[in-house]
Parts: structure tokens; sequence; C-alpha cells
């Protein structure tokens, strides 16, 4: 079956549209496997390193979360059983006041929030911002934040954050440097961005500045802001160095 999330709700694909009822979903008879071959244009093997993080990601910047039969020593899905369609659509943060303080401010900003609470959405935002007046390079290591509002920005795909990092500030001479999804282990690079006076501006999964420094500790010390995002579209601006907020309600 196919099951679309929508405003907060589920919707199964039926004969004639949409339906809130599983027992009228659409039943395919293609198996995931028969999916993802269609996807990838019968290339598999050319996603097969992404395949392995439990996701691939098309042309057009659709990325496709993967679940099934993990095998360990091989480090490959041996089998499919569903599929995770997240289709790009081009949104921006709706507050404009908010990206023109963290970019007149100055200093590298961490966007924080839960899975869907709009950080890419915000970063993508950012980026384009920020790429009208300086120089930007993303580093898309997902295949995500490229997809839409990045024309004037450069773009490294594909690398992890180290090497992106390096050839950004060795090659490009970025004043900022955007990418999404950092964790304990690509901290060190991020710091070390900032610390050649490169900005960064990135997003972690949390839920509050309590949380991030519960989990990152004094890692986070390179970072003077944080935009505090959750599903509810609240955004909260903190200042690192200060521990001041500017809470805003907006849609994202």
């Amino acid at each position: 079956a196919v099951i679309v999330n929508f405003g907060g709700r589920r919707y199964y694909l039926c004969d004639g549209g949409f339906t809130r009822q599983i027992s009228g979903a659409f039943i395919f008879e293609d198996s995931c496997d028969e999916v993802i071959r269609r996807a990838c244009g019968g290339s598999v093997y050319a996603y097969e390193t992404m395949l392995a993080d439990g996701y691939f990601t098309l042309s057009d910047g659709t990325r496709v979360g993967v679940a099934g039969d993990y095998v360990k020593a091989n480090g490959v899905f041996q089998s499919f059983t569903s599929l995770c369609f997240r289709v790009p659509h081009e949104l921006r943060f709706p507050d404009v006041s908010v990206l023109a303080e963290l970019y007149s401010s100055g200093g590298s900003v961490v966007f924080v929030g839960p899975p869907s609470s709009g950080k890419t959405t915000a970063l993508k935002s950012f980026a384009s911002y920020l790429s009208e007046r300086v120089d930007v390079v993303v580093a898309d290591e997902r295949h995500e934040l490229s997809a839409n509002n990045t024309a004037d920005c450069d773009v490294i795909r594909g690398a992890d954050k180290r090497y992106a990092f390096e050839v950004a500030v060795r090659s490009l001479s970025p004043q900022w440097v955007i990418c999404d999804e950092v964790t304990n282990a690509d901290l060190p690079y991020v710091c070390d961005c900032v610390n050649s006076g490169v900005n960064v501006a990135c997003s972690v999964h949390g839920t509050s500045k309590e949380d991030i420094e519960k989990r990152f500790g004094d890692k986070f010390s390179c970072f003077t802001k944080a935009v505090i995002l959750d599903k509810r579209h609240s955004v909260q601006v903190v200042d690192l160095q200060k521990s001041s907020t500017m809470t805003k309600s907006k849609e994202i």
C-alpha cells in the first residue's frame, strides 16, 4: 500500500484518489525491490553506497528511505520491506527577520529540532539568503540541501563532512559553510572550520538548548546562536553566549 502523510494525517492511495481507510487502499503487486530498481533507472549498483546507509537520493532531490532485512556482516540490505519517499518542494523559512538577525549578529548558527520540524527548510532558506550577500559553500552529503534555492552557492555533493569542510576552506574561500544533520563525530571538523574564520550553519536533532548541551557538551562552544524549531511551528532564537532568547511563532 502507498501511504501519504500530509498535514499531520495519514492517507492511503486508492482507485479514486486517497482514503483514510486502509481497507480501501490500493495494493501493488510489485515488490519493494522492483520499485527500487525502477526508481534507480535499473542501475541499483550506482546507489549501493547510499542504500547501505538506509536511503538513496534521486536526481530531483527525492530521498527514499528504506527498511528491511539488514545483513551486518556485509553492510547491506538483503531485502526491502518498506520505502519512505520524501518529495522535495520549494519552501522558504517564513520569517526573513530571523534570517537577517542571524546574519547581522555574526557567528555560527545551529538549527535544532526533531524530525520534520523544518530544519532542512530553514537551512535552505538561510543558504539562499546568505548567497545574495556573501560566498557560501553547501556541504550536501545526503543530496537534500541543494535541491532548491542554492543556485548561487558552491555545492559539494555526496562527500562526508570531513572532506567537504577541508575542500571548502582550502579551495573555495567561503564566508559561510552550510551542512545538514551533524553528529558528535562531525563536530571537530565544524569547529576547525569556524576556527579558520569561516562561519557554519548546520542542524542537529534535538528539542532544546539544554538537550544539545547535555548530549554534546562544550563541543557547541564554536556556535553563537541556536534556532530551536518544533512541530508546533514555533521558532526560538537562543544566544548561546548570553543565554537570551527571542521566540516567534511562525508556520514553517
